[in-house]
């Protein structure tokens, strides 16, 4: 399976120059199953109000520039695309900072960010539930949006997935990152403490703020089950990085011979070695 993540420099409200920026480097990896977009990719992230975020929301509908430009790309690459998006919900109006992941076929997943970060508590309601695991390219592929990397819990439950089966072997990590250090450590440990693959999609660039510019840190990386780190992007350029991976890697929880990290979690475990184990 090849993943591969685009990092791009959005702009504040300038959605068809962000949207044709993310083709131009979606083109540049379009051999890959799985390409990740960053959060709000073609919003810009610092909205100022309830107001601005409305008028640059999207719905589920395929007529929306952002959808659509997925879309085409899902199809015309035959690739699938996770990314984040300022989602607007028809029935209720609330606005969200969503997920999806996007095949030729459609939306074939999507999350709300169930964590807030900081003025994001002033535009976004929080999501109420867990991302869901679907299959895309024949690997079992789940979501965070950014400020998720601070809660492990969550990642766990979707590594562990059905009493141990059928859980995330990959998951698409849109992020808009401002702390520096913070996201790019933990997404290893992300990694290594459930033995999964993350493909974290950053951005760079600037959006006004209220205290003068807020400066986005790239942090871009694909990171494997062992924690190491397999591409990683520039702190301040736009750019995109492919590689192949095993997701069939990620079924495997042993730590050392006798210590199954989710098992030993959520399950029953009593120290048997690899070749021993029961279920």
């Amino acid at each position: 399976m090849r993943v591969a993540f685009v990092q791009t420099s959005p702009r504040l409200g300038e959605v068809r120059r962000n949207l044709e920026e993310a083709w131009s480097l979606i083109e540049r990896v379009k051999e890959a199953d799985l390409a990740v977009l960053p959060e709000l990719f073609h919003s810009g992230y610092a909205v100022r109000n309830k107001e601005e975020a409305r008028a640059l929301a999207v719905s589920h509908n395929a007529n929306s520039e952002p959808v659509a430009m997925c879309l085409d790309a899902a199809r015309q690459f035959r690739m699938n695309l996770a990314g984040g998006f300022l989602e607007r919900d028809e029935s209720s109006q609330n606005l969200y900072n969503s997920a999806w992941i996007i095949g030729p076929g459609g939306i074939i997943g999507a999350y709300r960010k169930i964590h807030p970060f900081d003025r994001e508590w002033d535009i976004f309601t929080p999501g109420e539930k867990e991302p869901p695991v679907v299959s895309a390219a024949g690997a079992r592929v789940s979501m965070q949006i950014c400020f998720d990397w601070a809660f492990p819990e969550i990642w766990g439950k979707l590594a562990w997935g059905d009493e141990g089966k059928n859980g995330a072997q990959v998951i698409a990590h849109p992020v808009n990152l401002v702390l520096p250090d913070a996201c790019p450590i933990a997404v290893r440990a992300r990694a290594l403490e459930n033995r999964i693959y993350v493909v974290c999609a950053g951005r760079v660039g600037t959006d006004p703020g209220p205290d003068g510019e807020i400066i986005f840190r790239g942090g871009s990386r694909i990171v494997a089950p062992d924690g190491s780190i397999l591409a990683s992007g520039s702190e301040d350029k736009p750019g995109c990085e492919m590689v192949t991976i095993d997701p069939a890697q990620a079924d495997d929880k042993y730590l050392t011979p006798r210590n199954h990290v989710l098992r030993q979690r959520f399950g029953t475990f009593s120290g048997e070695s690899r070749g021993d184990e029961s279920g």
